[in-house]
C-alpha cells in the first residue's frame, strides 16, 4: 500500500494506554524507496513480547493495525491492510532465544567492556561486549574481529599480523 506515514519520519512511536499492554508496538521504524514498497517495522519488548509470540500472525497484525489507526486515525489519515508480512519469533528461535542486549538505566560502557573479558581460553564475542556498538549487528561483527585479533596475536603458530589478514578475510563477505 502507499505510505501512509510522513515521509521524513524514520521512525515513530505509541504509549499503549493500558500498563499491561506498554511493550507491545511501543516502535515503529519506518523505510519507503522508490521502487523497493513502504516497510514499517513493530518493535515489541518485555513480556509483552513473549506473550506475543504465541498468538496467530492474523491475530498479531490486526493488533498492529489496531495501534497504528490509533496513531493515524487523529490525523485523519487511514491507515491500510499490508500486502504482505513478516513475523519474527525470536524467543522460540534457537539461534537466538530473545533479542539483542539491553541494560540498566544505570549501566555504564564499563559494564559491556566486562562482559567482553575473556575466562582463559575462553573469549567472548557479540553485540553485548561492545561498548561502542551495542545491540547492533555492526557491534556483534566488530566484536567477533576483535576477539579473533586477539586470539591471533596469542598465537605463536605464524605471525600475528598473517594470522589477523587471514582472519579478516576469511570473515570478509564473499562476493
Amino acid at each position: 500500500p502507499k505510505r501512509f506515514w510522513d515521509e521524513n519520519l524514520d521512525t515513530f512511536g505509541l504509549i499503549q494506554p493500558n500498563k499491561i499492554d506498554r511493550g507491545k508496538y511501543f516502535l515503529f521504524y519506518t523505510s519507503s524507496k522508490e521502487g523497493e514498497g513502504n516497510v514499517l517495522i513493530a518493535l515489541i519488548a518485555g513480556n509483552a513480547a513473549i506473550e506475543v509470540e504465541s498468538r496467530e500472525e492474523d491475530e498479531v497484525v490486526n493488533e498492529v493495525l489496531d495501534s497504528l489507526r490509533k496513531i493515524f486515525d487523529k490525523k485523519a489519515v487511514q491507515v491500510p491492510t499490508p500486502y504482505s508480512y513478516h513475523l519474527t519469533r525470536w524467543g522460540q528461535d534457537p539461534n537466538t532465544y530473545g533479542s539483542y542486549s539491553s541494560c540498566s538505566t544505570d549501566a555504564t560502557g564499563a559494564d559491556y567492556d566486562e562482559l567482553a573479558k575473556p575466562m582463559g581460553n575462553i573469549h567472548f564475542a557479540g553485540e553485548a561486549t561492545i561498548s561502542r556498538y551495542p545491540a547492533t549487528l555492526h557491534g556483534a561483527y566488530l566484536s567477533g574481529l576483535r576477539e579473533a585479533g586477539v586470539i591471533a596475536l596469542k598465537s605463536d603458530a605464524t605471525s600475528s599480523a598473517d594470522k589477523l589478514a587471514d582472519i579478516t578475510i576469511a570473515m570478509a563477505p564473499k562476493k
